[in-house]
């Protein structure tokens, strides 16, 4: 399967914040549907303006000086950076991404670039728009500089939606007393009361958050539950467990599970561990940001996105009767800083001291002294910018609350006396020093505000009701025991028997290619190394995990965890919050540099599943038992003495080991050798010069025409493709030689190596089903490879050819276990399988330990298969005490494909399969029997490409020319490994359906009996079998004489050898059942789909084209573009160069694939598109 990209193996599970399917089931809250029509109903709550935010008259443009201009715009007072560049013009709002500090001039720049935030010296290029201090952090939004061609003005505009709370106004009614009223709980948990209708925000009313870290300084009122359980709805904020507290919400579940919740739609889903947490709520509702939600006649409510923390952050707007309440909660600038003026309340955080810096970093300048003066200003700086805010906006009442916890656990009692935060009384003072006109209220638990009371006469004590005198205001227990057991628990947990469970964490995370290298050390609560505990070094340059620091420069962070949060957190998957807000690690970093990449990354970005702990421990324990077969080994593949490296050219050096007779390439560069080995990845085709490098650096594909760039090792046509894997070029500092060394497993198939025995007749045999399934029997014990018995494979484009015996079935649930080789659909065919599943849902299959899981479509199919195995590659699988067998990956496409040894009594059996090249060209040889593909014609291409070159004499040629470069190729590869037997299977496919005729005549593939008599002629001592339904190999047989006819029997003569019937209404039914799905009465389908899919910044445009079957456009479907480089839908083709295709989808495989999230495969290999592209390259991205 030669050309592949983004659409047909990554549309990535775990990259976006939910699966596709997930959001469109056809349900009454499928999240895509609901947003549809409620944009629907209120698009003019959507719609977006663009403004002039700052505007310069000519003079003034011209008096820019290169470099960097501060503006301000008389008018409102905002200011603005404007940088003038050489022939270019940027601009950005004067405030820092972090927490909106001012810029100004940084006096350690040299190139007049960069300036530097007032708040915490953060470091902005404004050539780039990125922050360069901390590096890898933000991308400073940008504003659109508009030069006028005719007056030389400059206008800075900024497309924003407008303030929707404006949307459908409501004039202020008149309340009564008691109408509204706000009762303070606990923290950020609020019960408001408007008319009969009652919302609590944010409900933490027990247990800790962060871990162990926070813990609740106020006690709840001692009803606070039960008000809880009967509120009309929920609101909650944002993931972080002092507002999504899953303590707090077990309880709630069980007195009232589908109790109304409400959340904002972040890109990391605010209840992304519902389901792991074990908690039961039945009635999460997630809603678009800037929409009204009405509650009732009266009540309404919009939730808001922070401009820092998108991706998790939210504030809320209540309305009742045109009264409005403004929670921005944690929100650092909560709907980017723009805000309504002038509400009847705002409730905001206040304290500070939500994070481990600085109080658990240590060495360098991190003094006690330096703490406490940071500390200090930074509360300063707090206070002052809540003041200026409330100042700004104007609330008629203000309460500070969300910043109540406290570090109440005795091994936390550092962190509470260094972590000194505000006070609510000392903000409410500065804001009433700042602002008389705005009353101010303290809360207490239990303490109510009377909103009309406040609103009509703020001096009225009535307005703000104080708990009673009895109250219990302070927590001074908080049944630390209870959740700390449960933090303890992880720690024992089987996988941390392993070290490897390191490797699989971190790899399951999916952080690498920045150059940090962390130790990590477990302690105990005082931060004391723990005797047994882990230590360990991860390098996030290439995901290693060294002994040593390596001796390259690198920034560095030692990050000592306590045990139980760290193994919970790695256990359950959780965010790194628990570590970090929470307090429970210490750190030091060499440079003093914050590491924003890192540090969100395992903040806000893990994946949503958490790690596959059963898989792992299944793979350590194989491993644990057979750790022999995990060895690797360094070898010197080739060797030049000195005189032969001193005579090495500057550029590229073909060399050929003369021993082996195998080749590589040398290249030799300015101050450094590199070297691979000559052989394409693509299909294993040899490299020679390519005539059109002018810079000695490419090498060309005799095969194909790729190119490979051996200065970096990139294939460089197509772009974007693979990395050619490298060989360690090493040069004696004593001889002056040169050894370049490559590092494999050793043939893990010599691992405890057994002799082979004598078989008897019918010990080993094989039947052939059909394609690429056949049956095993071997001993007592019957395998199967590969069932596809039934149905179309790739949507509607491939069928079987051969009719399977009537049989197969039965054979198949009756198998001991089955053997599938990849994730494509002749091989792992569902229809099958749903059968197999009604008669046998527990029978065992196996396969690789692929990066794309083979069976990661099965929950979505429906079908029931209970007793799939997933096993790791090169070691073997004892079946019994003959049987075994053994799986290895292909070195093209290891991410998908795999291939299989089985040994029987020391006879083996190569199975290759659809494999490039299986296990990266390193085979065993001579073995008993070989199977492998041999038709080719597996892609759409040429077929389903037309315009420029591809003509039909074109194609013809070309098709013509493949097969016979595969025919050459299987010989070749027959000849080298010397099996004393060979099968050609895996080819026999059909395109059956009548509207694909055109694909049938043109697709000409190899036949089996073709290759068959290539291979007899090139090694007449192999024997070779062209299999028909049910014909049967006798292994014992044909070893013993090859020329005995029984070691092959044919089946009946009355056996029906080709299907002549498909029952392809059946299938296709399942397909255009998809082409009315409700999703596609949205056009905003398209934007939804290519989000999730996630691929973007590429400079690539598609038009895309639903059709009829004949690829005639569709009465009444969508065509659209969809812009790449920035994941855009533009109207008309972008004015820049840029790369070009045309796809026409038959529209019943399209949207069967958008509705459940499918790979592209079943457009592309499936026949069921049809390209032109410009430039006439293949994107492999």
């Amino acid at each position: 399967m030669s050309d592949k990209f983004h659409f047909q193996l990554f549309t990535t599970v775990g990259s976006s914040s939910h699966t596709f399917p997930e959001l469109i089931k056809a349900s009454s809250n499928s999240h895509f549907l609901w947003k549809s029509a409620t944009t629907k109903i209120r698009s003019t709550m959507t719609s977006q303006v663009s403004k002039t935010v700052l505007r310069l008259e000519a003079e003034d443009v011209q008096a820019l000086k290169d470099g960097i201009n501060f503006k301000k715009n008389p008018k409102d007072g905002k200011c603005y950076i404007i940088y003038k560049g050489k022939d270019e013009i940027r601009a950005c709002v004067n405030q820092c991404k972090h927490q909106g500090g001012l810029f100004i001039k940084d006096i350690e720049d040299i190139d007049g670039r960069t300036v530097r935030c007032t708040k915490h010296y953060w470091k902005l290029n404004v050539a780039t728009m990125e922050y360069v201090n901390p590096p890898d952090s933000f991308m400073q939004d940008e504003l659109e500089a508009v030069l006028s061609d005719t007056d030389g003005s400059l206008e800075l505009m900024e497309l924003n939606p407008p303030d929707p709370w404006t949307a459908e106004h409501r004039e202020a009614q008149e309340l009564r007393a008691g109408e509204i009223t706000l009762t303070y709980i606990t923290h950020a948990c609020m019960e408001l009361k408007a008319g009969n209708k009652r919302m609590m925000f944010d409900p933490w009313l027990t247990g800790p958050a962060f871990a162990r870290g926070w813990w609740l300084l106020h006690e709840p009122p001692t009803d606070a539950m039960d008000r809880l359980s009967q509120a009309d709805l929920i609101y909650i904020s944002h993931m972080h467990s002092d507002h999504l507290s899953y303590p707090t919400l077990r309880r709630l579940s069980e007195m009232r599970p589908d109790i109304p919740i409400y959340v904002g739609d972040t890109s990391r889903p605010v209840f992304w561990y519902l389901d792991k947490s074990g908690v039961n709520l039945t009635n999460v509702n997630v809603v678009p940001f800037g929409v009204w939600q009405n509650v009732d006649e009266h009540l309404r409510f919009m939730i808001l996105m922070d401009g820092v923390h998108p991706e998790m952050d939210t504030c809320l707007i209540v309305e009742y009767k045109g009264h409005m309440i403004l929670n921005t909660v944690d929100c650092t600038r909560p709907n980017n800083g723009r805000l309504p003026h002038g509400v009847d309340l705002m409730m905001s955080d206040f304290a500070g001291g939500a994070s481990g810096f600085p109080m658990t970093f240590h060495g360098g300048k991190y003094t006690e002294s330096w703490k406490a003066h940071f500390i200090k200003n930074e509360r300063k700086k707090l206070l002052n910018y809540k003041t200026q805010l409330v100042k700004t906006l104007q609330p008629k009442i203000y309460c500070p609350f969300a910043g109540y916890f406290t570090e109440a656990h005795p091994s936390d009692r550092y962190i509470k006396e260094t972590n000194i935060k505000n006070s609510a009384a000392d903000l409410n003072e500065s804001i009433r020093k700042s602002c008389p006109n705005i009353l101010t209220w303290t809360p207490l638990p239990g303490s109510v505000l009377d909103l009309a009371l406040a609103l009509k006469n703020p001096s009225n004590r009535s307005a703000i009701t104080d708990p009673p005198n009895d109250t219990k205001i302070y927590k001074d227990s908080w049944n630390f025991d209870l959740y700390l057991d449960e933090l303890n628990a992880a720690v024992s947990a089987e996988i941390f028997q392993f070290k490897s469970w390191i490797q699989f964490y971190y790899n399951w995370a999916g952080f690498k290619g920045y150059n940090l290298v962390i130790r990590v050390t477990e302690t105990d609560d005082d931060f004391e190394p723990l005797k047994g505990g882990y230590e360990y070094l991860v390098d996030f340059l290439d995901l290693s995990f060294p002994d040593v620091r390596p001796e390259r420069e690198h920034a560095y962070e030692e990050i000592k965890n306590r045990v139980n949060v760290m193994r919970h957190v790695v256990l359950n998957g959780r965010l790194w919050d628990d570590l970090y807000i929470g307090f429970n690690n210490r750190m030091t970093r060499d440079p003093d540099v914050y590491h924003h990449k890192f540090w969100n990354h395992f903040q806000t970005e893990l994946p949503l599943s958490a790690p596959d702990w059963d898989r792992f421990l299944q793979i350590a324990h194989e491993k644990d038992i057979r750790s022999t077969m995990t060895s690797q080994v360094s070898k010197t593949v080739l060797r030049l003495e000195a005189e032969d490296v001193q005579a090495l050219k500057d550029g590229i050096n073909f060399k050929k080991n003369p021993e082996d007779g195998k080749c590589y390439i040398i290249y030799k560069g300015k101050d450094e050798i590199r070297a691979c080995v000559n052989q394409c990845k693509h299909q294993g085709g040899l490299f020679m010069k390519d005539i059109e490098d002018i810079d000695g650096r490419t090498v060309r594909c005799t095969k194909h025409y790729w190119k490979l760039n051996v200065a970096t090792m990139e294939y460089v046509n197509p772009p974007d493709s693979f990395m050619q894997d490298e060989l360690e070029a090493v040069l004696s500092d004593t001889d002056g030689s040169l050894e370049l060394m490559e590092l494999n497993p050793p043939d893990p198939w010599t691992a405890e190596h057994r002799e082979a025995q004598e078989l008897r007749a019918g010990e080993i045999t094989l039947t052939y089903i059909t394609h690429a399934c056949m049956e095993l029997k071997a001993g007592n014990k019957r395998m199967m490879f590969d069932p596809w018995l039934t149905g179309p494979a790739f949507a509607r484009g491939w069928w079987l050819l051969h009719e399977p015996p009537t049989d197969a079935m039965d054979r198949l649930s009756q198998a001991d276990l089955i053997y599938i080789s990849h994730m494509h659909s002749d091989h792992l065919s569902y229809p099958t399988l749903q059968r197999l599943s009604e008669k046998r849902p527990d029978i065992p299959i196996y396969v690789g330990d692929t990066s794309r899981p083979v069976f990661w479509y099965l929950e979505k199919s429906g079908v029931n298969l209970t007793n799939v195995n997933v096993v790791p590659f090169g070691v073997w699988q004892n079946v019994d005490e003959h049987l075994r067998f053994m799986i290895l990956m292909d070195g093209v496409h290891p991410e998908m494909d795999t291939c299989l040894i089985v040994e029987y009594k020391g006879h083996m059996i190569l199975n290759t399969v659809d494999c490039t090249r299986p296990n990266n060209g390193r085979l065993p040889h001579g073995v008993d029997l070989m199977m492998s593909d041999f038709a080719g014609g597996a892609s759409g291409f040429p077929m389903t490409f037309h315009g420029g070159k591809y003509t039909e004499s074109w194609k013809a040629d070309f098709i013509k020319n493949e097969r016979k470069k595969l025919l050459n190729y299987k010989t070749q590869l027959v000849k080298t490994l010397q099996p004393k037997i060979y099968c050609p299977f895996a080819g026999y496919f059909t395109e059956a359906h009548p509207s694909d005729r055109y694909i049938k005549e043109t697709n000409i593939k190899n036949s089996a009996a073709d290759l068959n008599e290539s291979i007899r002629k090139s090694c007449p001592n192999i024997l070779t079998w062209t299999p028909l339904p049910g014909s049967v190999l006798d292994l014992a047989l044909a070893l013993k004489n090859p020329s005995n006819k029984s070691a092959i029997t044919d089946p009946p003569n009355d056996t029906k050898i080709y299907k002549d019937s498909w029952n392809f209404d059946l299938y296709l039914d399942e397909l255009n059942a998809a082409v009315s799905a409700e999703i596609f009465q949205f056009k905003s389908w398209i934007q939804f789909y290519y989000n999730w899919a996630g691929f973007k910044g590429y400079n690539l445009v598609i038009r895309v084209t639903e059709t009829d079957d004949n690829f005639e456009p569709l009465k009444g479907g969508y065509e659209y573009l969809v812009d790449f480089l920035d994941l855009s839908f533009p109207d008309v083709r972008p004015e820049r160069e840029h790369a070009y295709e045309e796809i026409k989808n038959r529209v019943n495989v399209m949207r069967h694939v958008v509705l459940n999230g499918r790979l592209w495969d079943d457009l592309y290999i499936g026949f069921n598109n049809r390209m032109t592209r410009d430039p006439d390259v293949y994107h492999h991205k």
